[in-house]
């Protein structure tokens, strides 16, 4: 089906069209990444989730009114684009659906605001989708992907390289959050062969522990945000 990027300009009472198309081929988790917004308000879009090949990712410098299109380093064009998201530094990173033995698929990163990606990581299982992006204040940097591979990647020098970060983590990626103090906190959906549920870490996801009953009794929609006095909101079912 086919939606568009809608954009308003009056709090949010009326929305107009960009004339961007957004086209989704089937259905993907909500806690996809597909837009982004860096500082200087650069608008980064992924248009076609799911499609393969995958469309470029199109930027645009006028909110919306023209568009153009980020370029690759890399040799494979069937692995269809999955999350996009701005680090505190201004470096973007995309994650990318890798299969069929690809060795040059996973993460990409940016670092002249989006107007090129060069590949930075390679997951150790071949279907990895890595679909979630979080960023600590410290440059910490944080991935999560589905049950088809290690479901948690993390990053200590602004992404040029990951390590898995997985100790007691069971299904597939949904949402990521820093709170202000520090904590990470995960909520995994039902994986292949393991329950889901909420998770947290306290030690930079050296080691996550399980937050209530597991799967589906901690189990949420949407994504987690914070208020200034460090309130936490999530939709639960």
């Amino acid at each position: 089906w086919t939606s568009y990027l809608m954009i308003s300009t009056d709090n949010g009472d009326t929305w107009t069209s960009t004339g961007l198309e957004l086209s989704m081929n089937y259905n993907l988790y909500d806690a996809h990444q597909w837009i982004a917004i860096t500082d200087s308000d650069r608008i980064l879009v992924i248009t076609e989730p799911g499609d393969i090949p995958p469309s470029p990712i199109k930027y645009s410098d006028d909110n919306g009114s023209t568009w153009q299109e980020s370029s690759f380093n890399t040799n494979y064009d069937f692995e269809h684009h999955q999350s996009i998201a701005v680090a505190p530094n201004g470096y973007i990173f995309l994650g990318r659906n890798q299969d069929f033995g690809c060795t040059s698929c996973g993460i990409f990163r940016s670092t002249d605001n989006g107007a090129s990606f060069s590949w930075v990581y390679q997951a150790p299982i071949e279907d990895e989708q890595v679909q979630r992006f979080v960023f600590k204040d410290d440059g910490t940097i944080f991935a999560g992907g589905l049950w088809y591979g290690e479901t948690m990647y993390k990053s200590t020098n602004n992404g040029s390289t990951w390590s898995v970060t997985n100790d007691g983590l069971q299904g597939s990626v949904s949402d990521l959050f820093v709170t202000p103090t520090g904590r990470i906190l995960v909520d995994m959906t039902n994986g292949y062969n393991s329950g889901g549920g909420f998770f947290a870490s306290d030690n930079d996801g050296a080691s996550w522990y399980q937050i209530g009953g597991g799967y589906p009794f901690e189990q949420h929609y949407g994504t987690m945000l914070s208020d200034n006095n460090h309130k936490i909101y999530i939709f639960k079912y």
